[in-house]
């Protein structure tokens, strides 16, 4: 799970940067929405509220993320995950497994969030310089509407079969689940 904790680093650090730089170069007024066909429909001035404010959401994201895959392990009847009855009643030891799941789809998530601002970013930097940016905010849809089910596609069959794992082997170790 280590490679999952370096990359939202090197992202958001990375997205950071980026925009400290470009700042420096942003003309007066940037795009700050765009229309269903990707063209600017809303400008703001420059600012450096208004051009690192989708930057900062981007961190605060990580960090909520991050404190949420902190907090389950501390209340896991918040834990909305298949099979959730069984998943409860087994000891702490049984349900790590199961958190590092939920907590490394989390962390994938937050890269998810991340690449999805910085697209956004590069489409308001596109068009404040007069550039077209359909081909960027196609990306940004593709990334909004697609990564999401892949990221559940990918890890809720693994959450599904590693509750059952866990389960299994507490009840050869003696242990109860109904």
């Amino acid at each position: 799970m280590r490679l999952v904790h370096v990359v939202n680093i090197a992202l958001i650090t990375l997205y950071l940067a980026a925009s400290a730089v470009t700042y420096v170069d942003l003309p007066d007024r940037f795009p700050t929405h765009f229309g269903i066909d990707g063209q600017p429909d809303a400008w703001s001035d420059k600012s450096p509220v208004m051009w690192f404010l989708l930057p900062l959401i981007g961190l605060a994201s990580l960090v909520v993320m991050y404190g949420v895959a902190s907090a389950i392990t501390k209340s896991p009847g918040l834990l909305n995950i298949p099979d959730k009855k069984r998943f409860l009643q087994l000891p702490p030891e049984r349900q790590k497994p199961v958190f590092d799941k939920v907590k490394a789809m989390l962390y994938w998530l937050t890269a998810t969030i991340t690449v999805l601002f910085m697209a956004i970013q590069v489409s308001m930097w596109q068009g404040a310089h007069g550039d077209s940016t359909t081909t960027t905010m196609t990306l940004t849809m593709v990334i909004a509407l697609g990564m999401t089910p892949v990221l559940l596609i990918v890890f809720l069959p693994g959450l599904t079969k590693e509750v059952d794992q866990q389960v299994k082997a507490y009840q050869a170790e003696g242990g109860q689940v109904t």
